[in-house]
């Protein structure tokens, strides 16, 4: 290029080097812009068909000014305008220079890198209250399966209880559905903030060393096989660690196998930024997992009694909460109340924002206690299970019946 012509040239780039960092300041902002259209194409200067991201790796501007995701995204347009040129010449077809554009323009995982913003905030239809709009079927379903678990509920029970201490056959009951989040030591170390809200004050008899964090082998010392049904289900919140192996282990040994493994996607739309960065994960870690566990013998084709299979999906995706707080996703009960008819439902190392109807909720943080052993036992003499509904039954996904066997 003449002098004079460069010199016009990178007077464009800079300015508009200067207006693309405004914009991702705005972003990291959270203001609300259109980051497509205010992120236009790299410009071209006269006919010499000649954009920033060719300046730069000529080395007519200075790569030191760029960040890194800067330099990738000059890559990316540089890339575009190489298919727009071979496109003028016949090499490349509308409809990839079209899917060029799309990929560049959805790119969350460069999105993530600059913005701090997660993938998954957009996933679409992820919030349970509008998620089946335009579907009538399953909005009607949704609806039924609600209203009919409100209806049949039983009252909120919940106990202040010394875990460490309390021997869960005390409750006097078994139960259909043992929902479990226990205080892992993987939530205590995310931050200082957690250990101190959650974690610093140690229950009478507990450990010095543990506080209030209990181990796998504390967790396996409970006595849950005797409070469970001959048929029932378990969740247990694992994390997203050595919880993987070590919750299997809990589940054998008090007598279920694993069924499910519902994964809980955390958004972060009402955060700055991805505060899961640890010295342990070698990936950012932006899950946890539940395991469900079932005991006794269940077929989803003719049990249609006490289980409503194929419902709901065993993916969760909704936001996680802030500074570290180990409060759980509200859609878990659904998920557990659409599945299983039988009303007996315990949660362990519940707190008071978990204190629902239908359930039974037990934990050392709970403020106080409401619970009655007798009064529980006998809401279920007669009514142990969510009553049938025909249209319910009508809208509701079918499992198939099992196959003969050949021989």
């Amino acid at each position: 290029m003449e002098d004079e012509q460069k010199k016009s040239f990178l007077d464009v780039i800079r300015a508009r080097h200067a207006q693309r960092q405004d914009v991702w300041r705005r972003m990291e902002n959270g203001e609300p812009i259109n980051a497509n259209a205010e992120l236009a194409d790299a410009v071209e200067v006269g006919n010499t068909a000649t954009t920033e991201g060719s300046a730069v790796a000529e080395g007519w501007m200075d790569q030191s000014r760029y960040s890194p995701s800067e330099l990738a995204y000059l890559k990316g347009q540089e890339s575009v305008h190489a298919s727009k040129t071979k496109r003028a010449a016949g090499g490349v077809s509308e409809a990839e220079s079209t899917q060029l554009k799309t990929t560049l323009k959805n790119d969350h995982s460069e999105n993530f890198v600059v913005t701090g913003k997660r993938p998954q905030n957009y996933v679409r239809d992820s919030d349970p209250a509008t998620r089946f709009d335009e579907y009538p079927k399953l909005n009607a379903l949704f609806t039924l399966k609600r209203n009919l678990v409100l209806q049949s509920a039983t009252p909120a029970r919940y106990a202040k209880l010394d875990l460490w201490k309390f021997d869960l056959r005390n409750l006097g009951s078994q139960f259909d559905v043992i929902l479990m989040d226990p205080p892992l030591f993987e939530y205590a170390a995310r931050s200082e903030e957690t250990f101190d809200r959650e974690f610093r004050d140690a229950p009478e008899g507990c450990p010095p060393d543990m506080k209030r964090v209990w181990g796998w082998d504390d967790i396996a010392s409970m006595n849950v096989q005797d409070i469970a049904a001959p048929r029932s289900f378990i969740f247990i919140w694992i994390g997203d660690g050595d919880g993987l192996e070590r919750g299997r282990d809990l589940l054998a040994k008090w007598g279920y196998r694993r069924a499910e493994d519902i994964v809980w996607a955390k958004t972060n739309k009402a955060v700055k930024g991805s505060y899961q960065v640890g010295p342990f994960p070698v990936l950012q870690r932006q899950k946890e997992h539940c395991l469900v566990g079932i005991k006794g013998t269940l077929r989803r084709s003719s049990d249609t009694h006490f289980i409503h299979c194929n419902v709901d999906t065993d993916i969760i995706i909704s936001d996680e909460p802030a500074n570290g707080d180990t409060a759980k996703p509200e859609e878990l009960y659904t998920i557990i109340e659409n599945f299983c008819l039988g009303k007996r439902r315990l949660e362990l190392f519940g707190r008071d924002h978990n204190i629902r109807n239908g359930w039974l909720t037990v934990g050392a943080s709970i403020s106080n206690s409401n619970y009655v052993r007798d009064e529980y036992v006998s809401w279920f003499r007669n009514a142990a299970l969510v009553p049938f509904n025909h249209e319910i039954e009508t809208l509701r996904p079918k499992s198939p019946p099992p196959r003969a066997k050949r021989f």
